[in-house]
Formats: structure tokens, C-alpha cells, sequence
């Protein structure tokens, strides 16, 4: 699968999904950042990629239609620090590896 990921996640995302050896490009490395939602959403259409953001924006199913894409993963972690999501980010990978991507939660501890 092809992801293309937002400009506040830390790279380690993109990292984590090319070790499972998908095609992740960051926001920033295609100096992309401060791009408008529906032009950054058009660009991940065009390119076929799945979008992983912070941005809750992109959680408006009637904005962004989940039919009219490949994909959108809005990731809420609390805390957007980045060493907070860099401690995180070995908890998706049960999720972001599947084809579905269906109740990604980070496991609560017992």
C-alpha cells in the first residue's frame, strides 16, 4: 500500500510503515507542508496513497468521503508531542499493516 504521511507526524511513522514494506512518503520530504486540506487530500487522490494525519478535519465523512479516496487514517493519541506519537507508533502496526483499517486503538494498559 502507498501512505502518504502528515506534516506533524514524526518520521518514525513513515519508517515503521516502509519496514513492513509499504511506500510511505512524508508531507514534508515532498515539501508539501502548510498545503490546504483539499489540495493535500486531491494530491493523495492523484498519487493513489492513503493519508495518515493528526488532523481531525479529515474525519468529516461528508467532506471527505471515504468512497472518494484510498484511503484517510486520522490517528488521536492525546498528547500530539511527537515523542508521546514516536512512543506510539509500535502500537498501529497491528492495525496499518491489514488491508482494513477498522478500530486502531492503542491497548490499554491492565
Amino acid at each position: 500500500m502507498q501512505f502518504k504521511i502528515g506534516e506533524n507526524l514524526p518520521v518514525e511513522v513513515a519508517e515503521l510503515l516502509v519496514n513492513a514494506d509499504h511506500d510511505a512518503k512524508t508531507v514534508n520530504e515532498q515539501q508539501l507542508q502548510g498545503t490546504k486540506d483539499p489540495l493535500l487530500i486531491d494530491i493523495c487522490k492523484s498519487e493513489n496513497r492513503v493519508l495518515v494525519s493528526l488532523d481531525t478535519d479529515f474525519s468529516n465523512i461528508t467532506t471527505y468521503a471515504p468512497r472518494d479516496f484510498s484511503g484517510i487514517i486520522v490517528l488521536k493519541v492525546g498528547s500530539q508531542a511527537k515523542y508521546h506519537i514516536r512512543s506510539l507508533s509500535p502500537h498501529y502496526s497491528p492495525c496499518c499493516f491489514r488491508n482494513t483499517f477498522v478500530n486502531c486503538q492503542r491497548p490499554h494498559p491492565d
